[in-house]
């Protein structure tokens, strides 16, 4: 088993198997990119595996678990959003699924992966499937906002919460990866707790590069004139598939910015060192407004970014 830390998390999932006392849905609930979804993958892995001594569950290596790795055992199913929504013809699919008893393991068992993104009619026919739980079947929905689902699903599951992983503990993943320990505190830097992210940049060293530059670029941005803050809004809200990062990537940054002006630590970079308090605060709460925005819904994003850079 490769986590990287959620040790509380995984030992009370391990407890609840132990002892038979698993409950029908989880709801998994922190920040993204954080492995909340490979501990629901894992907590599958246990809970199938065909290791006889205990301790040694999940053994990663049996069929059951290498099925489950590769996403090929018929008793698991993993729902994610087509474009921005999870809609309500993925849940119904669903639905006909866990009413069909095990194949291959022991229990029918969902992931809904970014379960905030279900719409409300989505969110609806989940709720019929909570309201009438079946024995041998296990829910388990992922989730970086929960208060975007109806209080009545979250009600009906177990919650548990997620953080972000500390730097020593991804620092030592990376070190055991081969990487120089210059490197894993770079990466760690940039990873900002999310060990999904490590892996990522770790995998593919020109996404750190990218991000690095986008760090660069809003330092700069800060005193440009609005139409050069214009330009570049309307360059970048062309480029989709990069918005998203960008936008977590400059949150990331600010709320580190104002962690150091709080804990009065020094700044590198000039010009925000004269930064007021105030701004910084108002800046990380427009950025995470308009992230959720632009992750989740079908606002304009070249106006979420205009209306993002004249505040900076």
């Amino acid at each position: 088993m490769n986590l990287i830390g959620h040790k509380i998390q995984w030992e009370f999932l391990k407890k609840s198997a132990e002892r038979g006392r698993i409950p029908h849905a989880l709801l998994f609930s922190g920040p993204s990119q954080i492995g909340k979804k490979r501990v629901a993958v894992e907590f599958i892995k246990l809970l199938n595996c065909e290791e006889r001594e205990e301790e040694k569950r999940p053994c990663g290596i049996c069929p059951n678990c290498s099925r489950i790795e590769k996403g090929i055992f018929p008793d698991l199913k993993i729902i994610q959003s087509k474009g921005k929504e999870i809609q309500i013809s993925q849940i119904r699919e669903a639905r006909n699924y866990l009413s069909l008893k095990p194949f291959q393991g022991k229990i029918k068992a969902l992931i809904i992966d970014e379960a905030e993104r279900m719409n409300e009619e989505a969110q609806s026919a989940f709720l019929k499937i909570l309201e009438e739980p079946r024995g041998e079947t296990l829910l388990i929905l992922v989730t970086e906002n929960s208060e975007r689902l109806f209080p009545t699903i979250i009600s009906r599951c177990e919650l548990i919460r997620f953080s972000l992983i500390s730097q020593k503990e991804i620092i030592s993943y990376l070190l055991k990866e081969g990487v120089s320990f210059a490197q894993a505190r770079e990466i760690c830097y940039f990873s900002g707790g999310r060990p999904g992210l490590a892996i990522e940049f770790l995998r593919n060293p020109e996404k750190l590069k990218f991000w690095k530059r986008s760090i660069e670029k809003i330092i700069t941005l800060i005193n440009s004139p609005l139409q050069i803050r214009f330009e570049y809004a309307k360059v970048l809200s062309g480029e989709s598939q990069n918005l998203r990062e960008v936008l977590e990537n400059w949150l990331r940054f600010f709320r580190e910015v104002l962690i150091k002006k709080i804990t009065q630590k020094k700044i590198e970079e000039k010009v925000l060192r004269d930064y007021p308090v105030e701004r910084l605060i108002k800046n990380i709460k427009l950025l995470e407004e308009i992230y959720l925005l632009v992750s989740k819904t079908n606002v304009n994003p070249r106006l979420a970014l205009e209306v993002l850079l004249m505040e900076m």
